[in-house]
């Protein structure tokens, strides 16, 4: 489809030649996929002009996202738009509170110029993690690459490794952390911690929670003002319990956990 939006026959030819080799990256992508091995994929450094596969340059190879997927009115955008409509309720599958607005690939196009319209390597994505994320960095370990919504769901959705902790200061701050549970391999730990760093979520939930802390200081004021701690606890644990069912590594279920188990918050620290 988007070879049929490209207007020079030279260059359709030569796109062509290369759909079979193009489909062989496509099936050993996903090999690696099973195994979290894309840090083995060596990256390319030519330059912008000089050949990668076939006759195709790899200015070549790019143009096939920009120019002939994401492109408005060609025959690949309808895949491009797909994709982008694919994160449930909009949100970012990488952070989970931007709204999606972009594709990004989760190996960079400027280093894996062959995989640039693989659609399994292209996620819907927020702004923010697509321009301020992992940008063009090149994983060079297991440990070392952010977590993949297509591959890795299941696996980091298994258990809880996001936490929150919580410090008595006035008024009561936030931030968060990885804690990965002690069964699972090394470097699947380190990849939960990889993908906290890589987006810059610590910061970016504690902004979000900021507002939410405020919220809870407001409910605790206008309809727990007569409770005991016990029972403001036991308010931010069903929270938690609640979210869970619906994220189980949300920044809000980290929040409500760690404030619900915190005894100062309950106590004195909301107001």
């Amino acid at each position: 489809m988007c070879i049929a939006g490209v207007g020079d026959v030279e260059l359709q030819n030569r796109y062509n030649e290369i759909l079979a080799e193009l489909t062989q990256d496509a099936g050993a992508y996903d090999v690696h996929g099973t195994s979290a091995s894309w840090w083995t994929i060596p990256p390319n450094n030519q330059r912008k002009d000089e050949i990668v596969v076939g006759r195709v340059s790899k200015s070549e190879l790019k143009a096939l996202y920009s120019n002939y997927l994401a492109g408005q009115g060609k025959p690949g955008r309808s895949i491009y738009d797909k994709l982008l409509g694919a994160a449930p309720g909009e949100r970012c599958p990488y952070c989970g509170i931007g709204r999606v607005t972009t594709l990004d690939h989760y190996l960079p196009k400027a280093k894996f110029p062959r995989l640039s319209i693989l659609v399994t390597n292209l996620v819907p994505a927020c702004r923010d993690c697509n321009m301020g994320g992992k940008g063009v960095a090149v994983a060079t370990t297991e440990g070392s690459q952010p977590i993949h919504p297509y591959y890795d769901a299941n696996r980091f959705n298994s258990a809880q490794w996001l936490f929150c902790a919580v410090q008595a200061t006035k008024p009561a701050t936030v931030s968060f952390y990885a804690e990965p549970p002690a069964v699972w391999p090394g470097p699947v730990k380190e990849r939960a911690r990889s993908h906290l760093k890589a987006f810059d979520l610590n910061a970016r939930f504690s902004v979000e929670a900021a507002e939410e802390l405020s919220n809870i200081r407001q409910i605790f004021i206008d309809y727990f003002s007569g409770a005991s701690p016990a029972e403001r606890s036991q308010h931010l644990l069903n929270m938690e319990g609640s979210e869970s069912r619906l994220h189980t590594n949300s920044w809000k279920r980290a929040l409500y956990q760690a404030l619900g188990r915190s005894q100062w918050f309950c106590d004195v620290g909301y107001l």
